[in-house]
């Protein structure tokens, strides 16, 4: 695929490409778990799960329960805690920035944040609860930080030629920040208000449009234009390792399962990858359908993933090496580009002026407002 052009989304740029339609990366983020579950919190995509400051309102993660007098585990009240915040945003005026705490209701216009300038990405830090935001090219104008999702600092990602940028991660026990886009330009920090500075990610003129990372190893994955994944556990200064991943198909996103470690890159015409170690070997698995699987999220409190697709196509499986379940019945015809998971399970998926919202990624429902080209979303 050509670099894009200046301006044109990335959902734009595949939607008048060679018949592709509207595709755009996962974001990531977020959940919680039973009070008395086995697993790690809850993850999605690219932003892990860290675990939170109560000070900031973010629900709990990761939860030790006192002992009481006869020194058995006791219950725990969690009463009074805020639902997680939400953040979305697409392309044009009509997908402004918006934010809630009930994404099946009203959704409320940032106004701190202007109309996005070419394409959207929103990632959170739940350790810190930093939120960063890119609305199209890499300048002071378009890029943000928040430390509450409500006031928002512009910061300058020290980007060159202010590229279009297309997918955040935040690996939460470090703090380290990356992004990624346009022609394999990508920018990092450990303070997004702070100092940015540009990494090289050895991939040429092709755009990347996927990064995530496994927080318990510090490996980082991207995707992109090309039929490979990189990696690194050195995203400032280290080589980032070519990996063969699909045969002929152009990589779009990226997640892990922090709690085991499985990761899943998915991409154009139904592809979809897995592995657990990704400075090795993908393996390709069969296809999901001839449409682009343009987002991927994992909570890694349940196991349960969820990928979205062109054409209203939506599926689901706790074992992503295996059989995925299609839940495209309860969805329509838009083209569906990013889907999040909280860090109280709670699932949403947007697209083509669509947002769908679900508590469990198993039965979900439309909200009846109107968003224009959503891209990415992401939940503390």
């Amino acid at each position: 695929m050509p670099p894009l052009p200046p301006n044109v989304s990335k959902a734009g740029l595949l939607r008048s490409i060679s018949g592709w339609n509207n595709s755009s990366l996962s974001r990531r983020s977020g959940t919680t778990v039973g009070l008395l579950s086995t697993r790690t919190p809850h993850s999605s995509g690219n932003s892990g799960g860290g675990i939170p400051n109560p000070s900031l309102g973010i629900g709990v993660t990761r939860l030790a329960m006192p002992r009481n007098a006869a020194g058995t585990w006791a219950p725990v009240s969690l009463s009074g805690t805020p639902d997680p915040l939400w953040i979305m945003g697409g392309f044009s005026s009509a997908a402004a920035a918006r934010s809630t705490r009930t994404p099946g209701g009203s959704w409320n216009q940032i106004t701190a944040l202007p109309t996005p300038a070419g394409s959207f990405t929103v990632a959170v830090d739940r350790s810190r609860g930093y939120w960063v935001v890119v609305l199209g090219s890499a300048t002071p104008s378009d890029s943000y930080a928040s430390a509450d999702g409500v006031s928002w600092t512009p910061i300058d990602i020290q980007e060159p030629g202010s590229p279009l940028m297309y997918d955040i991660a935040v690996d939460t026990r470090t703090g380290r920040w990356v992004v990624v886009g346009i022609s394999g330009q990508a920018t990092t920090t450990t303070d997004p208000f702070g100092t940015w500075a540009s990494i090289s990610t050895s991939v040429g003129s092709n755009t990347l449009y996927g990064v995530a990372v496994h927080e318990s190893t510090g490996r980082w994955v991207t995707v992109g234009d090309s039929t490979d994944a990189r990696t690194t556990t050195n995203p400032t200064g280290g080589t980032w390792a070519t990996v063969s991943l699909f045969a002929s198909d152009t990589g779009l996103s990226v997640a892990v399962d922090q709690q085991t470690g499985l990761w899943v890159a998915t991409g154009t015409n139904g592809s979809i990858a897995t592995t657990t170690n990704p400075a090795i070997s993908w393996t390709e698995r069969t296809a999901l359908g001839p449409e682009h699987v343009n987002g991927v999220a994992v909570d890694s409190g349940t196991g349960r993933w969820v990928v979205v697709q062109d054409n209203g196509e939506v599926r689901t499986t706790l074992d992503p090496t295996g059989t995925w379940t299609n839940m495209s019945s309860q969805f329509g015809s838009a083209d569906l580009n990013a889907v999040s998971v909280s860090s109280n399970g709670e699932w949403v998926i947007v697209g083509d002026n669509v947002l769908y919202s679900s508590p469990d990624g198993l039965v979900w429902t439309l909200n009846s407002g109107s968003f224009g080209l959503l891209e990415d979303v992401a939940a503390l």
